[in-house]
């Protein structure tokens, strides 16, 4: 199995795919994979205040209006917290450190099925293994060791 980094740069956030000799062996819709990165560019934006989507969507390179639906559905599973007015925006609702990408992906994404289902009962069994395996992978990755920090620089 191989990891590769698309080639299109997306800022700090890195879009990966694994891939196995026939294809991905995960797939998450790119919806998913743009609401992690909302979630990641929050993160990155945390103690700063509100995140304007429009300045949102500008460090991720997307669209405004592909990035309103994510954020009102990651509102509505209370990931994050929005605000009206001058000041307001989108901040996470919790701390960085407690929040899962499973619940990022859960919240976007009807869990992923795969759409062949062997004939195999054994076979499936194994699928199913490796489906419960990438699930925990995700549910154990905080939001905040995706986070990549400013370098700091050195005073001299």
């Amino acid at each position: 199995m191989k990891t590769l980094a698309n080639t299109r740069d997306h800022g700090t956030i890195p879009r990966i795919t694994v891939l196995n000799r026939k294809g991905p062996a995960m797939r998450m819709t790119n919806r998913a994979m743009n609401g992690v990165r909302i979630m990641i560019d929050l993160a990155q934006q945390e103690g700063q205040g509100p995140q304007v989507a429009r300045d949102v969507a500008d460090r991720l390179d997307i669209s405004v209006k592909y990035v309103d639906p994510i954020v009102q559905d990651l509102r509505h599973s209370e990931l994050i917290v929005s605000g009206r007015g001058r000041k307001g925006g989108y901040m996470l609702a919790r701390p960085s450190k407690k929040i899962t990408v499973g619940e990022i992906v859960r919240c976007l994404d009807t869990p992923y099925e795969p759409s062949d289902k062997p004939d195999d009962h054994a076979l499936e069994t194994v699928l199913e293994g490796v489906q419960t395996a990438i699930w925990k992978v995700l549910d154990r990755t905080k939001l905040d060791k995706l986070v990549k920090k400013p370098a700091r620089r050195s005073s001299k």
